[in-house]
């Protein structure tokens, strides 16, 4: 990879993967944390509790390589398109 990228782009590379990870990261935090204060809050409906879990499943398939990145691309592209799937798991 070096090769075709040289120095500077390799390093791009890395830095921009890192972003990328780190925001991941930072999303999925921010998804269980909303979940959660949903049900300390006194919310009762599993469908939050089962979206945020797939969601954050789905992110976890998103570094398993160019197939599972894929994957979770179609997921979360779908998700937005569809307004959350028809709003299924959407905290009220």
């Amino acid at each position: 990879m070096n090769n075709a990228l040289g120095k500077t782009g390799t390093k791009i590379l890395g830095v921009t993967k890192g972003l990328g990870a780190a925001a991941a990261v930072g999303v999925t935090g921010i998804t269980v944390a909303r979940a959660g204060m949903y049900y300390y809050d006194g919310g009762g409906d599993a469908s939050v509790g089962i979206k945020a879990g797939l969601d954050v499943v789905m992110t976890g398939v998103g570094f398993l390589g160019p197939v599972g990145f894929g994957v979770s691309a179609t997921y979360f592209i779908l998700d937005s398109a569809t307004g959350g799937f028809g709003g299924y798991g959407a905290i009220k």
